[in-house]
């Protein structure tokens, strides 16, 4: 099985030229053409961009920097939030007579602010987010109460609720343009904090003006249909929404409902070619989307349920049909941003009335997703379970640790209890690195990540204010940490074990460094954090379970 990939491009310095090895603005868009910006923009993208794929006017960055409260524990960093309110003009197919869009600056302008920031950029995509939500909401749903974090949780569902436009059908899918090119400027080629993105003094056509003035873009067509990966997942967070309220406030919990089955009835089930993910595609790989089908029909039959909706019935039947489309696909992998079938199958298998055939089918597959941690952890001399010189190590291990949760929660099998003991140790300290992969947490952890706001506005020494709770990619490939490309920006910021080098402790192709400029090893993630903290919260719960 070939596994999928998240790959985040790497800052390019200022005034360096285009990496070749990079997607441009417009590279990686294939297929129909790019949406005029208005302007001189016009040329400056000019690209190819996929079906669906279009840019919106944009609209000013509106950028706070917010660091208080960012040492509550086992919180997403609230620096990643975005704060002023500003006007996003929206371009629902008013065309001019050559063909270019037309900004529309009436009622139908949405605000598309708020959420968090992807990483340590100042992007912000509804494909994480999303899988974000979802998880912060079954956190909320199904384990021990943690302070602030159903209102974390509404923080990132407000603006997925602003990025699905109802009445026009349409759902957006990206603030802001990371890679730019050799005419302009992306987030990914500057190193700086979010307000000096408004104090730009710009004009169109200018290198900067995306960075002000940040675009939004679209994952279809008004009225089109919208790729099943992104409608699932967003529909799944829906109807997770409508769960945790269906009790206090029934009304609310029916109107997250209907939203929820507004968005999943839009989902493109036969698509053709690439799916989106984001602008460009190459920062979230994804092949599979019947799991997030799967993720959706469940949460929406649950939310029925609860709510008395008749239609509870028909999404349950839908949810078992995506779930054995799942299983008969060739895109199985393990939990993480690209793959929710663990999500997926364990509410599934706590639905009523659910066939012999198919009950054992789901556990089998949740079997197999633990399985590969198994084998690839007695191939390890430390016992990862996840694969070191990849990306995303240290997410896919704590999705391995949530599964093992999940799986015994639904089962009453804990034959992977000690499987999951072994690798909340792996992240925590008991590697070859001897450090923890979550900022914050036991005596020696990253203290240089490569996250703007930390870099610029934070502590460097791994005291005070930092991004506690934040969680790393870890250790990657070697050979990408050989040449760490710099911004003239950074504060410098690097830090070594006490007598030793990380690169002492390197082996078997895997490497580690805790430096500002090692985005493959230290750059936090909201979907690195997210997965942390469900794993954690199943694990507080079984623990509670186990003391009753």
């Amino acid at each position: 099985m070939e596994r999928r990939l998240r790959h985040r491009p790497h800052r390019r310095p200022v005034g360096a030229p285009p990496d070749r090895h990079l997607p441009a603005a417009a590279d990686g868009l294939g297929g129909g053409p790019v949406t005029a910006l208005p302007g001189r923009l016009g040329g400056a993208v000019d690209g190819r961009a996929a079906r669906g794929q279009r840019a919106l006017l944009p609209h000013p960055a509106g950028r706070r920097r917010r660091t208080a409260g960012a040492d509550r524990p086992r919180r997403l960093p609230p620096d990643r939030r975005a704060g002023r309110r500003l006007r996003a003009p929206a371009l629902h197919g008013r065309r001019r007579a050559d063909g270019r869009h037309r900004a529309d600056r009436g009622g139908g302008a949405r605000r598309r602010v708020r959420g968090w920031f992807d990483a340590g950029d100042f992007l912000k995509f509804t494909h994480t987010t999303s899988y974000v939500v979802g998880q912060l909401l079954t956190a909320v749903r199904d384990t021990p109460p943690v302070p602030g974090l159903p209102a974390e949780a509404d923080h990132g569902l407000d603006w997925l609720d602003r990025m699905w436009d109802g009445p026009d059908g349409v759902l957006y899918a990206q603030v802001g343009l990371g890679s730019g090119n050799a005419r302009l400027r992306g987030d990914h080629d500057m190193w700086r904090l979010p307000e000096e993105d408004d104090a730009l003094s710009v004009r169109p056509g200018d290198p900067d003006y995306l960075v002000k003035h940040r675009p939004v873009f679209r994952a279809n067509p008004p009225g089109d249909p919208v790729s099943p990966n992104l409608a699932g997942r967003v529909a799944a967070a829906f109807a997770l929404a409508a769960q945790v309220r269906a009790e206090e406030d029934p009304e609310a919990a029916r109107r997250w409902l209907d939203k929820a089955a507004e968005v999943y009835a839009r989902a493109d089930t036969d698509p053709h070619g690439r799916l989106f993910t984001t602008v460009p595609a190459s920062y979230y790989r994804e092949d599979s989307w019947r799991d997030d089908m799967e993720w959706a029909a469940v949460e929406l039959a649950r939310s029925a349920r609860e709510l008395g909706d008749g239609r509870s019935v028909r999404w349950q039947r839908e949810a078992v049909g995506w779930a054995k489309a799942y299983l008969q696909s060739g895109e199985r992998g393990t939990l993480d941003v690209s793959d929710v079938s663990a999500l997926a199958h364990a509410d599934l298998l706590s639905s009523p009335g659910l066939d012999g055939d198919t009950r054992n089918a789901l556990e089998a597959d949740l079997r197999r997703q633990l399985a590969e941690g198994t084998r690839q952890a007695a191939r390890d001399p430390f016992g990862a379970g996840a694969v070191l010189t990849e990306f995303d190590a240290v997410p896919r291990t704590f999705g391995l640790v949530a599964t093992a949760g999940l799986y015994a929660r639904v089962t009453r099998d804990h034959r992977f209890d000690a499987f999951a003991s072994r690798q909340r140790g792996w992240v925590f300290g008991a590697n070859p690195w001897g450090t923890s992969f979550v900022i914050g947490a036991g005596e020696t952890y990253p203290h240089c990540p490569e996250h703007q706001v930390a870099n610029l506005a934070l502590s460097r020494t791994g005291r005070g204010d930092i991004l506690r709770g934040a969680v790393v990619n870890g250790p990657n490939k070697a050979e990408l940490l050989g040449d760490l490309e710099r911004f003239d920006s950074m504060r410098p910021c690097s830090a070594e074990p006490s007598g030793h080098r990380w690169s002492d402790f390197d082996g078997h192709g895997a490497g580690y460094v805790d430096d500002v400029a090692a985005w493959q090893t230290v750059e936090p993630a909201d979907d690195f954090t997210a997965t942390a903290l469900l794993a954690l919260s199943l694990t507080a719960d079984a623990a509670v379970t186990e003391l009753r």
